[in-house]
């Protein structure tokens, strides 16, 4: 019989049947040619079968043996004469099941029972259906780390700055393209070599060194680094990210290298410094040349304003004499005014503008303003009047804000036919809503008015005026520096500049400047608005004329000879007992032999400057607390402190006011408080 026929075999009881029954394992005997001659009953229990139904089946018919190629187990040759292979039984039940198959041949042994193998199955369904999910959960695995892989290297090729993975002996595992683009190599090149074989740089592999053994990252900004292999490229910044890689054992195995390349934004830096610089420079060439300028425009002024003073006082006290010194005079200040303004535009547009602040009284500083203004009024036909509610109080400069009035008042004067009004008022107002808006509501016996104050407590300054009146396309732009109205097609005089000064000013201040006019012919209307503060607890004495009996002795240094001399006489006239040299070193020379009560010097004299003469004044015992007063064609806020710090008690700006310098020294001598 053949292929799966049975041939019928006696079964006889022997000892060796009994041995064979009683193996729980389910056991078979072959003979030569592969059939089954003898089997235990655990063999028949697993087959579902009985004797008859196994007996002579080739058992090649009843354990299917597994091909190579789908093996769980593969076959093997234990010893001389055993093996062993997968096999698939179908079993009682009908299901299949994998066994793993021993055989050993016993031609050798056993020729008289005619068995040329035993074999025995031990049941391995569930480990080979381990396996096999084992099998289809690697084969999932697998393929879901292509898919990562694929999209982990899809991002970092995303990634616009360099990223590298490097091993912890600094060998390059994996970059992206950015890296590798910017770094001029593939990756294939770069792949396996080790970073500082291809980019020497002995401080940059101490600080990888130091993160691997440290496994503290490492960050930084703009670090310049030179490719040596690339010197067309110059310096290059990179931001830098070092990060160590830890393994499971917590040691450093690897690190990201994270670049991103600043060198654009690093040389736009590097310009921009520059040409900071440049316009530093030339900043500070531009304040030189504003101070020189404003310094030998001023000191023609000094002379001409002394000699109005002295003719003043020494001339007949007639109507035309007097209107001719008040023309001179008025036009030297106006002028004056120009060069203020000048210096003012360069601090408020580098907001270097300083001010001394203080409570104010808001009616002193109009008054200030508008009796300097009177006088221009008064030539010009205009009549100028003022109304302040009494007990305004405002935070601010005084001087500063003395001289917004005046701008405003100038401006409408200015723009002011022959025979009109201008009019400066000031009260006190608060906002508060209404159903129509914000509307200031006058405080005392002021009327109502509309403001756009914000919601607190303001005060308000109106300088309104019956003249030419604003076109509303100009109204946008009237602040501008350098925008100068027209009457009648001409441009009035001035440098442009008042109206912008103010408002920068009253910025300053924490207020606001607001121009209004129903049109040209209209008249225009200039709102000032200042926060208002509480009155002092005490308010300074006012101030009281100042006499001496005994002559003052004043030393007068003025290198300018036009100038010393005008001065000199004017000091004079003025009850001085004056002295006046043209340099430091007379001046000491006059200091060894005559003691006087005042210095007023210049600062920038020829040979020894004004610092350095009062250096050696105040070295001198007996000179020591002598009043000195700097009187200078030098404005700028610097140059006030720098006189305050060289010893000098006061500094005044040429064109000097000549009764201002007066009341200031005999206040200051008679130990009166300055206010």
């Amino acid at each position: 019989m053949s292929g799966g026929s049975r041939r019928s075999t006696p079964r006889r009881a022997t000892p060796r049947l009994a041995m064979l029954e009683a193996i729980p394992a389910p056991l078979y005997l072959t003979d030569s040619e592969g059939r089954v001659i003898r089997h235990n009953r655990a063999f028949a229990a697993l087959l579902g079968r009985n004797s008859e139904q196994i007996a002579g089946w080739a058992i090649d018919s009843l354990v299917a043996r597994v091909p190579c190629a789908a093996c769980a187990v593969s076959e093997r040759q234990h010893t001389p004469g055993v093996r062993s292979y997968q096999a698939t039984v179908t079993v009682g039940d009908g299901s299949h099941r994998d066994f793993l198959v021993y055989e050993a041949d016993l031609t050798q042994r056993s020729r008289s029972s005619g068995a040329s193998a035993v074999g025995t199955l031990i049941d391995i369904t569930a480990r080979v259906q381990a396996e096999q999910e084992l099998r289809a959960l690697k084969e999932a695995l697998e393929q879901r780390v292509a898919q990562r892989t694929a999209q982990l290297d899809a991002i970092l090729d995303s990634i616009l700055s360099h990223v590298a993975y490097l091993d912890r002996d600094f060998r390059f595992v994996r970059v992206n393209e950015t890296y590798a683009r910017g770094c001029g190599h593939s990756a294939e090149e770069l792949i396996g070599r080790n970073h500082f074989e291809l980019f020497p740089n002995e401080e940059n592999e101490r600080i990888f060194t130091r993160v691997r053994d440290t496994g503290e990252p490492y960050y930084v900004q703009a670090k310049p680094f030179f490719y040596r292999d690339q010197p067309e490229r110059g310096i290059t910044y990179w931001d830098w990210w070092l990060r160590p890689v830890r393994g499971a054992d917590g040691s450093v195995e690897g690190m990201v290298l994270s670049l991103h390349d600043v060198t654009a934004q690093e040389r736009a830096r590097e310009e921009v410094e520059r040409l900071n610089a440049e316009l530093a420079e030339a900043d500070a060439a531009k304040d030189e040349f504003l101070a020189v300028l404003s310094h030998e425009l001023r000191n023609p002024m000094s002379p001409i304003l002394a000699g109005v003073e002295v003719l003043r006082r020494t001339l007949p006290n007639d109507a035309r004499t007097q209107r001719t010194l008040a023309i001179i005079e008025r036009s030297v200040r106006l002028q004056a005014r120009l060069v203020d303004d000048l210096l003012d535009v360069s601090r408020i547009s580098r907001g270097k503008i300083h001010l001394q602040q203080t409570s104010v009284p808001l009616d002193a500083v109009i008054r200030a303003a508008t009796q300097t203004q009177q006088a221009d009024a008064e030539a010009a036909g205009i009549t100028l009047t003022t109304f302040v509610e009494p007990d305004l109080w405002v935070y601010g400069d005084p001087d500063r804000l003395q001289q917004v009035v005046m701008n405003l008042v100038s401006n409408a004067i200015k723009f002011t036919p022959a025979g009109g009004r201008v009019r400066v008022e000031a009260w006190a107002c608060e906002t508060t809503e209404g159903p129509s808006g914000t509307e200031s509501t006058c405080i005392g016996a002021c009327r109502r008015r509309r403001c756009q104050a914000s919601p607190s407590e303001r005060v308000c300054i109106v300088v309104e005026d019956t003249g030419i009146g604003i076109p509303p396309d100009l109204l946008p732009r009237l602040f501008d520096m350098f925008r100068q109205g027209e009457v009648g097609g001409q441009r009035k005089a001035g440098l442009g500049i008042g109206l912008a000064l103010a408002k920068g000013i009253a910025e300053l201040h924490g207020g606001c400047v607001r121009a209004e006019s129903a049109g040209p012919g209209q008249g225009s209307r200039f709102v000032v608005q200042l926060p208002l503060v509480p009155p002092p607890q005490s308010v300074p004495a006012p101030d009281v004329a100042v006499t001496d009996t005994a002559p003052i002795r004043l030393l007068l240094v003025e290198d300018n000879v036009d100038t010393r001399h005008a001065m000199a006489e004017s000091l004079t006239v003025l009850g001085y007992q004056t002295r006046a040299v043209g340099s430091g070193e007379e001046a000491l020379r006059v200091l060894a032999q005559w003691r006087p009560d005042v210095l007023v010097s210049d600062i920038g004299l020829p040979g020894m400057d004004g610092y350095a003469l009062l250096r050696q004044v105040r070295a001198l015992p007996e000179l020591k607390g002598t009043l000195a007063v700097a009187v200078t064609g030098y404005g700028r806020d610097g140059d006030v402190r720098q006189a305050r710090d060289a010893g000098y008690d006061g500094h005044f700006v040429k064109p000097v006011d000549l009764t201002a310098l007066d009341r200031y020294l005999r206040r200051r001598l008679a130990g009166c408080p300055l206010g």
